[in-house]
């Protein structure tokens, strides 16, 4: 009996820990070219999650919420197969239903461990964010800007590059990631899992705050907005009884106060005077504009055709250029898509609370400029945005507040 338990609390935590690296695997090979490391290792896990969680049954709310969303992308990739004789919206929307079904139906009966999730997920930013550090280190240190991680490893290498990126002659290092931005989008939710740990002890404050400079040196604009909102919520809804500590209190302010400075930094270089100064200063000449880059899209959808908004231009149609996951589930799935994926989050937010409801206002964010709502997103935030949602509704003294 005690090996049977031994076993099953190894295979739970290997699971744990495959959702907890699924943004990660999602960039890397498997031994199926058709198919990211992930996905494979979520799929060879698939049978063991059924079998194991066939009889058990949590109160959260699992799979429910994306039902309208699931149907809706089934029904609509069917009769766009029909009428344009194309059947790649079907294979993406089975291809959604198992993921989800894996993950959220039967992971999330047993298998899906939150806090031990929670545990490997700050385990996994602190090393990130030291692999970052590690890279300007051996930059100030030899001159040379070394990625991490390997072109060669990489699943999709048209789309993505651990290319080193600069701004003017200073490096960008995104860790373990191919792009800081996808280390930002990863680590922010490890600063989440930190502060809002219940009881939040001094040892998480410092862990999130070691993150978080890992993120400004990252230089992402998208992951120190991301940054300032959650401590941001944090520090006024969710830090109750003030430190007595003065020097926490030096330390918290102060942490407060250089967020804000990078932020509003990052909003004034979208503006051409502000980066001609910046630019005379530090010799940094970019026309790149982060904010117009993540928005334009919208203007693609603007242009489609009345049908076309309502119904999209089906799902699992990929463009040929980045768009942010709500213009995406606009332009491929219409206000149909969107408004039942509104749905799915909203649900969650109401049904939940404390670390889980964080993960799904900072995923709502994420939604408008970065591209996190697909197969490998939806396991790894829905994972834990459900985990920690009911089944029935229940009034949260901090509802009111938010």
């Amino acid at each position: 009996m005690k090996r049977k338990a031994v076993i099953k609390i190894r295979y739970s935590s290997l699971y744990n820990l495959i959702i907890v690296l699924l943004p990660l695997l999602g960039y890397l090979k498997s031994p199926l070219p058709f198919m990211n490391l992930g996905t494979f290792l979520l799929t060879i896990a698939s049978p063991f999650v059924i079998l194991d969680n066939l009889k058990k049954n949590r109160t959260t709310i699992g799979l429910k919420p994306l039902v309208p969303y699931l149907v809706c992308i089934t029904v609509q990739s069917i009769i766009f197969s029909i009428w344009q004789n194309d059947n790649k919206g079907v294979v993406s929307a089975l291809y959604m239903w198992f993921i989800c079904i894996i993950t959220l139906y039967f992971g999330l009966r047993k298998s899906f461990d939150l806090d031990r999730a929670r545990s490997y997920l700050e385990t996994v930013g602190i090393i990130l964010t030291c692999t970052v550090l590690i890279q300007y280190l051996i930059y100030f240190l030899t001159g040379t800007a070394r990625p991490i991680t390997p072109d060669t490893l990489l699943y999709d290498q048209e789309s993505f590059s651990t290319e080193i990126r600069y701004i003017g002659s200073i490096p960008r290092f995104g860790g373990c990631f191919p792009e800081p931005a996808h280390f930002s989008q990863y680590v922010v939710i490890c600063i989440i899992s930190a502060l809002f740990a219940g009881k939040t002890k001094s040892t998480s404050i410092k862990k999130a705050i070691f993150m978080t400079f890992g993120i400004l040196l990252t230089t992402s604009g998208m992951g120190l907005m991301l940054s300032v909102f959650v401590w941001m919520f944090w520090y006024v809804f969710y830090r109750r009884e003030k430190s007595t500590n003065k020097f926490e209190n030096i330390l918290m302010n102060a942490m407060l106060v250089i967020i804000i400075a990078f932020v509003l930094f990052f909003i004034a270089m979208q503006f051409e005077a502000f980066q001609a100064i910046v630019g005379r200063i530090f010799g940094i000449n970019s026309s790149y504009n982060a904010i117009q880059g993540r928005t334009w899209a919208y203007h693609m959808y603007q242009r489609l055709s009345a049908k076309e908004q309502i119904y999209g231009v089906g799902y699992g149609f990929i463009p040929p250029i980045f768009m942010a996951s709500v213009p995406l589930t606009l332009y491929t799935t219409g206000i149909f898509g969107i408004v039942t994926l509104a749905y799915s989050l909203i649900n969650i937010v109401f049904t939940s609370k404390g670390f889980s409801r964080e993960v799904c206002i900072v995923f709502i964010l994420m939604l408008f400029f970065t591209g996190v709502f697909n197969q490998r997103g939806v396991a790894f935030y829905y994972s834990f945005m459900a985990a920690g949602a009911t089944r029935r509704k229940y009034k949260s003294k901090y509802l009111s507040r938010i």
